[in-house]
């Protein structure tokens, strides 16, 4: 098993955990930039900032909820995203419903994309200076709530886990909406 750097941060009165994995992170500094704190770490002979806007991977994984029934058995109905983009569509996320016993992916709708059409009515394509299709979406930019029907469940705990590969948005929202199916002790 590999090992790798936790950050523990202490921010406004609660613990925070965070892992910059992609990098192999040294010494931990703060450095003012702009007047505001930075966070920066040695990575073998270079300083690199952490924390900052890129399009490195990242995850969120939430601690497993109970639903104040510790004894009973959930399934996971609807799972939801809160996210202010900024600009670039919500693509690259994917959303697992968590438990105790296992991990399960949960489609989650994304936005709307627009359909462009010619005068003869056939639909056309964008393909920007690369040759790539440019998808257009109906509202890249503003808070948009994402939802989808969750898959898993049986277990007395409920979590989950977000992951993307590009910053496209702030995570503002996690929903997770279950049932309670069983009683644990019958």
């Amino acid at each position: 098993m590999a090992t790798r750097p936790i950050l523990a941060l202490f921010f406004r009165g609660r613990w925070w955990f965070a892992s910059q994995n992609h990098l192999g992170m040294g010494a931990l500094v703060s450095i003012p930039v702009g007047g505001k704190p930075s966070g920066y770490v040695w990575v073998s002979t270079a300083l690199q900032q952490i924390f900052q806007t890129g399009t490195a991977p990242w995850t969120v994984r939430t601690r497993f909820w109970d639903a104040s029934a510790p004894m009973r058995e959930k399934q996971a109905i609807n799972a939801g995203l809160g996210l202010t983009l900024n600009g670039l569509a919500a693509s690259g996320l994917t959303v697992t419903v968590d438990t105790e016993f296992a991990q399960a992916n949960t489609a989650i709708g994304g936005l709307p994309s627009v359909q462009w059409i010619n005068d003869q009515g056939a639909p056309i394509q964008w393909v920007n200076n690369a040759a790539a299709v440019v998808t257009w979406s109906q509202a890249s930019i503003g808070y948009q709530l994402l939802t989808g029907s969750a898959q898993g469940g049986n277990a007395q705990y409920l979590g989950l886990t977000v992951s993307g590969d590009a910053d496209t948005a702030v995570l503002q929202l996690l929903a997770l909406l279950s049932e309670q199916s069983r009683d644990m002790l019958q």
